[in-house]
């Protein structure tokens, strides 16, 4: 069952944010998210990261390097100005731990979760979960993240680690360019699913009337006759990126830094 949060989410921003990818090789990227962080008043009740904070996550000494040296810090700023941080695993980063997060005060968040938002009960998924059209990659998920499976991984030298995170980095490229991509966006399975409660989303606060999730990098909203209104979070790009927004006007789906509001467009 997905885990319920609750808080006095009702008169406070809330922030929705997902796949920055932040790596050693994209500098420009973790400045722009660094620059976000800074801009969040203290007024701000929480930011929640739906996957993918960072390209990809293997192993502890990776706190010892950028980007993690910058951004954990910068997150753990953001928790002593009052600002609750939550850290959801994605298809990049899911080796990213509890402990570790804990590290720097950010709440470690399942996939899926229910975020309970003045009396609405939302679903929030990183969105791999959705494409189950993609078969092949959801088998491969099952596998990878086994625990027992990941429990031999995290016993190999750092070394090693990189260069299997290098080559599984390298496959995926080449395996989602050749994919139809019909195939890597949300199914209309998959969004039932999530609406219903269905599945791996199966939850008794079911069904749902709105859905905010990442993964596909094609941010947008949608309204789902019979289901409920999705909203897409955007990847991020040293300009920044679309995220979504909840304060006293309600959700917006806007980019960072300049202001522009996404909601006109529609999600595929």
């Amino acid at each position: 069952m997905p885990p319920r949060l609750e808080g006095a989410w009702t008169e406070q921003p809330l922030f929705f944010v997902s796949d920055l990818h932040l790596s050693g090789t994209a500098p420009g990227r973790t400045q722009t998210f660094l620059h976000f962080c800074a801009s969040l008043a203290r007024g701000t009740g929480a930011l929640f990261v739906l996957g993918d904070l960072f390209d990809y996550w293997i192993h502890w000494r990776q706190l010892e390097e950028s980007p993690a040296t910058e951004v954990l810090p910068a997150l753990a700023e953001l928790t002593r100005r009052g600002i609750r941080v939550y850290c959801m695993p994605g298809n990049r980063d899911f080796a990213l731990t509890a402990s570790v997060l804990e590290r720097f005060g950010i709440e470690a968040l399942a996939d899926p979760s229910i975020l309970l938002v003045a009396r609405e009960a939302v679903l929030l998924t990183h969105g791999d979960l959705l494409c189950t059209d993609d078969a092949a990659y959801l088998r491969f998920r099952r596998v990878i993240r086994n625990p027992l499976l990941l429990g031999f991984l995290r016993a190999l030298p750092y070394p090693v680690l990189q260069g299997l995170a290098r080559g599984l980095r390298r496959r995926s490229r080449r395996a989602v360019a050749q994919k139809d991509l019909r195939v890597t966006d949300a199914s209309a399975e998959g969004l039932r699913q999530a609406f219903l409660g269905q599945g791996p989303f199966a939850a008794a606060e079911a069904p749902f009337t709105r859905l905010i999730h990442g993964h596909t990098h094609r941010p947008g909203q949608q309204d789902l006759p019979g289901l409920g209104r999705r909203l897409v979070l955007g990847d991020w790009r040293d300009d920044g990126a679309c995220l979504v927004r909840h304060d006293h006007l309600g959700w917006h789906l806007w980019h960072f830094p300049t202001g522009v509001d996404c909601t006109d467009s529609s999600a595929p």
